[in-house]
């Protein structure tokens, strides 16, 4: 008997595994020295005469991927998007991400000040440190950004949610506004101003990454409304991806990096729009793996399902102090292999991020069901 072909059909779930999977990567990729052998060469032939050629091919893959995936996510809040009131926007953003936001910073804050004194000691240096992670978290910073000598530190990969809640509601307002060819536009309007805001270096609440983002929701509302992921690709859908996309990874290669939380885009707007493809493709890849259901990823999809928790609870422990032991092990306690290296560290922080998110879920569902009894 022959098995039924996979249709894709827009569940609740259905981009569980790709979220379980970006929440698992976005750990990797806060490992430091992981990929110690991209320091040593300085061209992509030196890269090709010294190194494996399936490692190369596996970190390339990694890479393309890494790189795609803030868009990838901003494109699935776009396929979830529901146009509402102004007011109604602004406090649904207020409740499902400022909130969980404000409260991860918090924790972070004060755990960051005990773990810096325990490991280096100094009430006032702590103190100090300490400040720096709290501003730099409350103003929404993506990355560490200098005044004079005075540091503001991002509060981790949590500034994602900042960017989206921002996006979300100047998106809310033009499809409020205005509809098909004009919405376009406008998104790309708004993402054009983004890129050149972010020559200014890291702004106050992510404010470039947002703006750049708002063509990454239409692209997702626009994907969501023609119906695109339960369909077939169509050749010329096909064609177009691959006339932008072939040549800009050819041009990338190892020696230029997209990255949203950085504000590195090698080719400007073309950057911008070659990986919010690159995300789309990526979203479909990941649909159809939905055809599997095996323990693993079930076990994946359980981790996509609560990637807000996810992401506080590993912001909250990249800040506080996983940072500085990573550092401590890279550079002062470990002699050994570099690879084992980093397995160690994975093997550590992944598991602590995933036990300590299912953990909160648990306490905050027998508190909610506590309240209704």
């Amino acid at each position: 008997m022959k098995n039924k072909k996979f249709v894709i059909k827009n569940t609740l779930g259905m981009f569980d595994l790709l979220k379980g999977i970006v929440m698992i990567l976005v750990v990797v990729s806060h490992t430091a020295g992981l990929i110690p052998f991209l320091d040593e060469y300085h061209s992509i032939d030196e890269l090709v005469a010294n190194v494996n050629i399936f490692v190369l091919f596996l970190t390339f893959a990694f890479m393309i991927f890494g790189q795609a995936t803030m868009p990838a996510l901003f494109i699935i809040s776009g396929y979830g998007f529901r146009k509402t009131t102004y007011k109604k926007c602004i406090v649904k953003q207020y409740e499902t991400l400022i909130i969980p936001y404000i409260i991860t910073v918090v924790i972070a804050t004060i755990l960051h000040f005990f773990s810096y004194y325990f490991l280096y000691g100094g009430f006032k240096i702590s103190l100090k440190q300490t400040i720096q992670i709290l501003l730099g978290g409350l103003f929404g910073f993506p990355t560490n950004r200098g005044i004079n000598d005075f540091w503001l530190l991002a509060c981790g990969p949590i500034w994602f949610l900042a960017a989206l809640s921002i996006a979300t509601f100047i998106f809310n307002f033009w499809v409020n506004n205005f509809s098909g060819v004009k919405l376009f536009l406008l998104s790309l309007l708004t993402t054009v101003i983004g890129w050149i805001i972010s020559f200014a270096g890291p702004l106050p609440w992510s404010l470039s990454q947002a703006f750049i983002a708002v063509s990454y929701l239409w692209l997702g509302y626009y994907i969501k409304k023609n119906k695109l992921l339960v369909s077939p690709i169509k050749i010329k859908h096909a064609i177009g991806i691959a006339i932008i996309v072939i040549p800009y990874l050819f041009y990338t290669n190892f020696s230029k990096f997209f990255g949203m939380a950085t504000d590195e885009y090698p080719l400007g707007p073309i950057s911008i729009i070659a990986n919010g493809l690159l995300g789309v493709l990526i979203i479909k890849f990941f649909l159809h793996l939905n055809s599997f259901d095996g323990f693993i990823c079930t076990f994946i999809r359980k981790i996509g399902r609560q990637s807000l928790y996810f992401l506080c609870i590993h912001s909250i422990e990249m800040v506080a102090i996983g940072n500085y032991l990573t550092y401590l092990f890279i550079y002062e306690w470990w002699k050994g292999d570099p690879g084992l290296r980093s397995i160690i560290i994975l093997a550590i922080r992944i598991p602590f991020a995933i036990i300590a998110t299912f953990l909160f879920v648990y306490i905050k569902d027998n508190i909610a069901k506590a309240r209704k009894a």
